[in-house]
């Protein structure tokens, strides 16, 4: 059994008395995952408990030690301080009662099941387009761009999952017809720059008042498709990309305040290549593989506070040279998966430059063009094409705490076989839209429901 709780430590709020203590959880023949809110109880941080057997209902408690580790102890020498709590599923809990700890309430927890694989949620939408762009902003997700079946587009909507309404966005000042390109959410507003045909101009959309201001081109990069764009906080960072025959390995730094473009250093900076993947760790972007008529297996990280390409990233354990993969950033690890087919990767970790290889157990199909989805704790992947005319719809959970693909995403009301979608996480689920496939550009979308499962614990108290 693999179990995540997020709970650090928790204040506990019954029957009108505040208490702030270490929380141990007593494991029940269950499987759960995820603790993310509940009634009575303020979250406070992220626990991860991994790899741990089957569990006796009576018997066995995990405990947080005060070193921050967790350990699973026997109830009946839990260790627990005087004033430490312990949740029971059992409401006459002997072993407990026994040793010392008295039944001081109870409190409903709700949680997501990790071996749930999800409900879909297929919704017509009738707005055929794919190789768009899509951000999670202000509650809704906001597509743009693509392509439908005849045309490049330079509309679009937003979508309110709540009550599955969609609403067109402003088209005054909206950047020109394209697809393939990147779309990035600042926190007030949604930047589109380049894609294909190849250009060179972009704008910023406010959501909030539906309205696009144009960006300047004064020293902005040339033209092209198939480059990286990261938010850094405050500042877009261009690299790489392709104009027809022509790689890149230069980029820019957009900053929207200012409306201005500064160019990126060429010392040190890693070869040419586009479709490759980027991240932002919260102090540098990293990117990696991509294509500049080979496929590579390279990367490198750039530093934009002192404007500097570091050594290139160790290439030991690191996945085969590949384009369209996953590049996901979990808060420690750089995740790449997938990409030209493949279905395997490897997890960089950049503080000590060392790659891990990812466990291929129960890893889904090798694919192309697809999204993949951070939840906080895992990565998600579905649909995409598993060869040149060939699309899925199907995915994968992954678990890099454990190295572990979970399980498989639901096939329950799955949607139609698809590839170059957008998928994007609003919080609790994963919402996918468009695409293409052997039967043209698609129209609708689908949403992949966690649903929450409330449960009653019992509170025992340490004498």
């Amino acid at each position: 059994m693999i179990l995540h709780l997020d709970i650090y430590r928790q204040n506990l709020k019954q029957n009108n008395i505040m208490r702030t203590s270490n929380l141990c959880l007593l494991l029940a023949a269950m499987f759960f995952t995820s603790i993310t809110y509940s009634q009575n109880v303020e979250v406070q941080g992220q626990l991860k408990v991994t790899q741990v057997n089957q569990n006796d209902t009576s018997t066995d408690v995990l405990v947080k030690n005060t070193d921050g580790t967790i350990a699973k102890r026997d109830a009946n020498s839990l260790g627990v301080p005087s004033t430490g709590i312990v949740l029971s599923e059992i409401y006459s809990n002997s072993i407990l009662l026994s040793g010392n700890f008295s039944n001081i309430g109870n409190i409903k927890l709700e949680y997501q099941s990790q071996l749930d694989t999800g409900i879909w949620n297929v919704t017509t939408d009738n707005i055929a387009r794919s190789r768009h762009s899509a951000v999670w902003a202000n509650g809704a997700m906001i597509i743009w761009g693509g392509n439908n079946s005849t045309t490049y587009l330079n509309s679009g909507y937003k979508y309110n999952p709540l009550n599955n309404s969609w609403n067109i966005i402003s088209s005054t000042n909206a950047p020109s017809a394209r697809n393939e390109h990147p779309a990035i959410w600042t926190g007030t507003e949604m930047i589109i720059w380049g894609g294909y045909p190849p250009v060179g101009t972009g704008a910023r959309y406010n959501s909030l008042a539906n309205v696009w201001t144009t960006m300047s081109t004064i020293n902005a990069p040339s033209a092209r498709y198939g480059h990286s764009a990261i938010w850094t906080g405050s500042k877009l960072i261009i690299f790489g990309g392709r104009n027809g025959s022509v790689y890149f390995n230069d980029g820019g730094i957009y900053d929207p305040i200012n409306n201005t473009w500064t160019s990126l250093p060429s010392l040190n900076a890693p070869n040419t290549r586009y479709q490759h993947a980027a991240i932002w760790t919260g102090t540098e972007m990293i990117i990696w593989g991509g294509y500049n008529g080979s496929f590579l297996n390279s990367g490198a990280r750039f530093n934009p506070i002192n404007m500097s390409w570091s050594t290139p990233l160790s290439t030991l354990n690191c996945p085969s040279g590949r384009v369209t993969s996953t590049s996901l950033w979990t808060g420690s690890e750089m995740i790449i998966w997938g990409g030209n087919y493949h279905d395997n990767g490897s997890m960089y970790n950049p503080s000590t430059n060392v790659w891990t290889t990812m466990s291929n157990l129960n890893a889904p199909t090798g694919r192309n063009y697809f999204p993949a989805i951070w939840d906080g704790n895992r990565m998600m992947v579905w649909g995409g094409f598993s060869g040149p005319s060939s699309q899925l719809n199907n995915g994968g959970i992954f678990d890099p705490s454990t190295n572990t693909w979970l399980a498989n995403t639901s096939q329950l009301n799955v949607p139609v076989m698809r590839g170059f979608h957008t998928g994007i996480w609003d919080g609790s689920n994963f919402i996918i839209f468009g695409g293409e496939n052997v039967n043209g550009v698609l129209q609708n979308g689908a949403t992949l429901k966690f649903p929450y499962i409330e449960k009653k614990f019992y509170m025992f108290q340490k004498n």
